[in-house]
């Protein structure tokens, strides 16, 4: 469902509006008016002792992300991603009508919140799982929605929205708070609702350790499996190569692309331009202040060495994830793959028989740098991810 709902947020963001140049709409200053707004708010409504001690420090944050942003925020206009979007997209606005993932009772109100950046709508709907204490879900959702969008470059504004629709949902509780007629019970459970939101984006302001993790190994060895196990108990960001390339020459995900050596996408030119387009995501996802994990073969070791290189550029730890299983195992998985037909990778039986043939083994120094993961066993996510330098949660 999870899925679903990522994939469906994404196709919808793609179909609707672009905000036109011309207009005021997702521009820093309505951006910057909007969480405002909500410190204004908070304050009005919730004199001491009843105001969260950690506002006015929420608020400085936001003040100097912003000024940090600001040319990022105009340049996303400018890139046409402030759209015509829902506007108010947590989990209470989401149903399942007849088996089908269904977006309701968007802001219509008013233009200023709904003419807004798709990564201010994305960090509603994570905001929203991860106070429901399902981040799993939330780090699942984020992820299934940039494979699906491809917006990695919008990375760099997730925290600082998260905090910001954080503190929207602080603002509704204290609005219910003030309402008169309540309780004293009922007041303090929205006072601690609102309480527990400022907790929330203030989680939001605290960096994580970034990292640089690649994985090594044949089609079949489970690296999607293990990637995805990874993502969900980690903030680290999941890129594919299965999926970029495809982006790259114009085609969904699991539309089915041949998959011979050497023809359509899958020729050595078309790989280099993946790997480079991989190498590019993966700076532009460690800058942004997140870990990130890339899930290719890297079979080579000239494509392994360009990795690392990023990785000491930057200054982040740098892990090769070794994935192995008995070549009966890697065939019986590649054919069932293959016959599912749901999987973004087009490899089959000939091309996981050539793999084996050019694997070119890591060097002595790499081998200081692998983590090697036995996947015909159930796999120690949590051992992999404290090893990879990853931080759980």
């Amino acid at each position: 469902t999870i899925d679903a709902l990522a994939e469906r947020l994404a196709a919808f963001h793609l179909q609707i509006d672009t905000a036109p140049a011309s207009s005021p709409y997702g521009s820093p200053r309505l951006v910057f008016a909007a969480m405002a707004h909500n410190f204004e708010a908070l304050r009005a409504r919730l004199p001491p002792p009843r105001r969260p001690a950690a506002l006015e420090e929420l608020e400085r944050w936001t003040r100097s992300r912003y000024e940090a942003l600001r040319a990022v925020l105009a340049q996303r206009k400018a890139a046409g991603f402030v759209r015509e979007c829902h506007g108010d997209l947590h989990l209470g606005n989401i149903a399942l009508v007849q088996g089908e993932i269904t977006l309701f009772d968007g802001i219509e109100f008013s233009p200023e919140l709904r003419w807004i950046d798709v990564i201010s709508e994305l960090a509603f709907l994570v905001m929203d799982l991860d106070d429901r204490d399902a981040r799993p879900l939330a780090r699942r959702a984020l992820n299934r929605y940039l494979q699906a969008s491809g917006d990695y470059a919008g990375l760099v504004l997730l925290r600082f929205y998260q905090v910001y629709r954080a503190l929207v949902r602080a603002k509704v509780a204290s609005i219910r708070a003030a309402q008169e007629g309540l309780g004293e019970t009922e007041r303090d459970r929205h006072v601690e609702t609102c309480h527990g939101y400022v907790r929330l984006a203030r989680g939001y302001t605290r960096p994580v350790p970034r990292a640089l993790l690649i994985t090594h190994g044949v089609s079949g060895t489970g690296k999607s499996t293990l990637c995805q196990a990874l993502v969900e108990r980690s903030d680290a960001i999941w890129i594919r190569s299965d999926v970029e390339r495809k982006r790259l020459y114009g085609l969904a995900p699991t539309v089915r692309a041949g998959g011979e050596l050497g023809r359509g996408i899958y020729t050595a030119s078309a790989s280099e331009r993946t790997y480079a387009a991989l190498l590019g995501l993966a700076e532009t996802i460690l800058t942004a202040g997140f870990a990130v994990i890339v899930d290719a073969t890297f079979l080579s070791t000239e494509r392994r060495g360009a990795f690392a290189a990023l990785a000491q550029r930057l200054g982040v730890p740098f892990s090769i994830l070794d994935l192995q299983a008995p070549p009966d195992v890697l065939r019986r998985r590649v054919i069932e793959r293959s016959r599912r037909g749901a999987d973004p990778s087009d490899a089959g039986v000939a091309v996981l028989e050539h793999q084996l043939e050019g694997l070119q083994p890591l060097s002595p120094t790499e081998r200081g740098l692998t983590i090697t993961v036995d996947t015909s066993r159930p796999l120690p996510v949590e051992g992999i991810a404290e090893a990879a330098g990853l931080k759980t949660s």
